[in-house]
């Protein structure tokens, strides 16, 4: 241990930067938010926003409020406005995960913790789908896998996000078995 201790703190008193913030490694505090813009708005901790679709208003706050990633879970053919270009006209960057309900699969679920793992933790994201309900979901999934929540109480968490479909909480208890997170 004192191997791995040293180097930090030899970097420190050199004037080196502290290392890099790390990602999370259990399930962090849900907050419920109050955002305008926002029908549902709920903070994961200090680095991830997950709600319902925001207004143009709701994507500038959540730019103030620390924002840097904008994850979608629409399509293009369901949004009322031109949302890539809206975030990225902000400097945000914009990535499109679409699914529905009844379409979610394995493949979005790996889009989706890839994209974690290759974020920065200090980068803050935005998860919204148009009610909050797929991005609870997959939220839930990426606790169950990567922060060794179990399925239930996943599940209970992604309810307070907004979970509300039986087609994704189904989805989540066959995803769970299927990967060994019973």
């Amino acid at each position: 241990m004192l191997r791995l201790a040293l180097p930090a703190v030899l970097a420190v008193a050199a004037g080196c930067a502290a290392p890099a913030a790390e990602r999370p490694v259990s399930a962090q505090e849900i907050v419920v938010l109050r955002l305008a813009g926002f029908e549902t708005l709920a903070e994961v901790g200090s680095e991830m926003l997950i709600g319902s679709q925001p207004t143009p208003e709701g994507l500038s706050r959540a730019r103030d409020a620390g924002v840097k990633l904008v994850v979608n879970l629409r399509s293009e053919d369901t949004q009322s406005f031109d949302e890539r270009s809206v975030v990225e006209a902000m400097g945000l960057t914009y990535v499109s995960i679409p699914f529905t309900a009844t379409t979610l699969a394995d493949s979005h679920v790996a889009t989706f913790r890839k994209l974690l793992a290759d974020t920065p933790p200090e980068q803050r994201i935005l998860l919204h789908c148009s009610t909050g309900n797929r991005a609870a979901a997959l939220w839930a999934l990426h606790e169950i896998a990567d922060l060794g929540v179990t399925p239930e109480a996943a599940v209970a968490r992604a309810r307070r996000l907004g979970l509300t479909s039986p087609e994704l909480i189904g989805f989540i208890g066959d995803w769970s078995r299927r990967h060994g997170k019973p």
